[in-house]
């Protein structure tokens, strides 16, 4: 796998005292979750900050958490310490749901020296690594400079177009709700998939009980329906598991871009 994109629970335990280290807990609840929040307050990875991906977003926007401006989200993430020298490692609270959607935005916004801690804290906790309580840390807020990079941004008029050139879309969201199965978490949409699109189930990328990415070959086969040599879109229910897909078909050598709106968007739309 690619290693720049990627980091495991004993390699990030041997950097902690790293100054440029930078950990972020993604914070993101479905409805009907718990409180990310609380849990994180109670406990988490050492040094880490949280990353509210509910209020690092263009909270202006009916939709829900859709990428802020770039501006803002420099000034957000200065706030919690990042700047351009950081390292950036990404982590969630079970393997990868929420922490490739800060992946993502930090690439959007021009930022490479970003990777995603392979389990999350499911894993970290299982091998006995340190976690910290309540104590506040204490944060000296930095300067960050952010250069959106739109190749990695897909609205809704690009997914007309991808529909057009029959290009790859590839929905994140479980079987059952792709198929229109099974009930949407959000009030108002309707079910169901876009024309063509592929279904990828975020739930499959990760090992359940460890939470870590499933071997490479196993996630190879994952994708074997989706063409080769070109770009792929990436959906979900709102723009967060697409994140993850598009940080595993990077992995695989695939590059992509992520549909903001997803079916939060899609799913609204009247026709």
């Amino acid at each position: 796998m690619t290693e720049s994109h990627l980091i495991e629970p004993d390699q990030l335990a041997m950097q902690l005292n790293d100054p440029n280290l930078m950990i972020l807990e993604a914070g993101f609840a479905l409805p009907g979750m718990a409180d990310d929040l609380a849990a994180f307050q109670n406990q988490h990875l050492p040094k880490a900050r949280f990353f509210d991906i509910e209020k690092i977003a263009d909270t202006d926007n009916p939709l829900p958490h859709m990428v802020p401006s770039a501006a803002d989200f420099a000034s957000a993430v200065g706030v919690l310490g990042v700047s351009n020298d950081s390292f950036v490692v990404c982590y969630d609270r079970f393997g990868l749901f929420s922490a490739g959607r800060v992946w993502w935005m930090f690439r959007l916004f021009g930022h490479d020296r970003v990777v995603i801690l392979n389990g999350g804290m499911k894993r970290w906790t299982q091998l006995g690594l340190p976690l910290e309580d309540a104590n506040e840390l204490a944060v000296t807020p930095a300067t960050f400079r952010a250069e959106f990079r739109p190749g990695l941004y897909a609205t809704k008029d690009d997914i007309y177009a991808a529909l057009s050139d029959s290009a790859p879309i590839v929905d994140a969201r479980p079987l059952g709700r792709f198929k229109g199965l099974s009930p949407e978490p959000r009030k108002g949409m309707r079910a169901g998939h876009m024309p063509g699109a592929l279904n990828v189930s975020f739930l499959d990328l990760t090992d359940p009980d460890t939470g870590m990415l499933r071997p490479i070959e196993e996630l190879r086969n994952l994708f074997s329906d989706v063409p080769q040599d070109v770009p792929i879109t990436y959906s979900c229910g709102s723009g967060i598991t697409a994140a993850a897909l598009m940080f595993t078909g990077e992995l695989l050598g695939r590059t992509g871009r992520v549909y903001d709106g997803s079916w939060a968007e899609w799913g609204s739309l009247s026709g």
